[in-house]
């Protein structure tokens, strides 16, 4: 298990200030459900220290319908049902000990959330 870390902004990345914080990364992701596992459209946010993500991409200047802190985030291997799937990222919030399951829309996408 590695910690997850503020990422650079890779090529192409735009950089967008939700209020006066800019966000480092953005996009949509499905996401599985935390008590109904089903999965959900969501845009997510990450900014300095801290993920969001909202229903949708305008709907920003509401307060989020999750987010973790990244000091108590950590990238994991994806569970063996999904393992083979490049697209896959799998979070661990050891404060909240939730798991969040996310798909990116290609293997491109998922690899600058990775990486960053």
């Amino acid at each position: 298990m590695s910690s997850v870390d503020i990422p650079a902004i890779s090529k192409g990345s735009e950089v967008r200030t939700l209020g006066s914080i800019p966000a480092l990364l953005k996009g949509h992701f499905v996401k599985r459900g935390h008590f109904i596992k089903n999965w959900k459209s969501r845009f997510f946010v990450l900014e300095l220290g801290r993920l969001s993500y909202f229903e949708k991409e305008n709907s920003t200047g509401e307060p989020p319908y999750g987010e973790g802190f990244l000091k108590s985030i950590v990238l994991r291997n994806v569970g063996m049902s999904h393992h083979d799937d490049p697209t896959m990222i799998s979070l661990a919030d050891r404060l909240d000990k939730r798991d969040l399951l996310m798909q990116a829309s290609s293997e491109e996408d998922a690899d600058v959330w990775r990486k960053g």
